[in-house]
């Protein structure tokens, strides 16, 4: 986890106050996630969702006798209902690290192949749900969510898009910029800060850090914590 993730994340804990997050494409929820500290040390509560099932499977072992973690084998989606994903099916010859990739397009898993040798014999796809972030919520009666951890794999702009930035702004938003085309990277950076956040790439990933007294922000989102 690059240092500017972890310091970010750590003065937001250190304010002692609840936190409730989403974390989409969350793995395992384990190595390399940047939130299992603070779940573990904090006791954060959130949503986790990880659409690839032999890794989900993983997820609710990792977090078994956790109630405020609430794990999701979904996908989001544009609209909910059932969608094709592409992701590596289990094996022992890829290097570590296959079974963090999973997209919507089998172009984009093709496109993986610098880091993965050989992957496309691997490649499979299924039928999975999808929830929006609206349905997701909903099905889970959430209220404002502090913090947004996206990881998918060039999907994050058209997640971010669908949070609420005007009625409930998250104080930070986590996204993953490395698979995003110039184009989407640079839109979804401008709606970010025309919706009142301070955007910092940090190596492949990017911090959204709600300014406060943002005239854009709402009064509830600005001093939620």
């Amino acid at each position: 986890m690059p240092d500017g993730v972890r310091s970010t994340l750590k003065q937001i804990a250190d304010t002692k106050k609840p936190v409730f997050f989403v974390n989409i494409g969350c793995n395992d929820g384990l190595a390399g996630n940047p939130l299992r500290e603070f779940i573990v040390t904090h006791k954060w509560r959130g949503i986790m969702v990880e659409p690839v099932s032999y890794v989900f499977q993983r997820l609710v072992k990792a977090y078994k006798g956790r109630p405020e973690i609430h794990c999701e084998n979904v996908a989001i989606g544009e609209i909910s209902g059932v969608k094709p994903f592409y992701y590596l099916r289990k094996n022992n010859v890829l290097p570590p690290g296959y079974d963090q990739i999973g997209s919507f397009s089998k172009d984009k898993m093709l496109n993986e192949d610098h880091l993965f040798p050989g992957l496309a014999q691997y490649l499979e796809s299924r039928d999975v749900s999808c929830l929006t972030m609206r349905d997701l919520l909903a099905k889970h009666r959430a209220g404002p969510v502090d913090i947004y951890v996206i990881d998918a794999e060039g999907f994050d702009y058209e997640i971010v898009k669908q949070i609420d930035l005007k009625n409930s702004p998250p104080i930070l938003i986590i996204f993953e910029t490395i698979h995003l085309s110039p184009g989407d990277k640079a839109d979804c950076i401008k709606l970010l800060e025309h919706g009142g956040y301070r955007v910092k790439e940090v190596g492949g990933d990017a911090l959204a850090t709600l300014i406060k007294n943002s005239p854009v922000a709402t009064p509830t989102g600005v001093n939620r914590l």
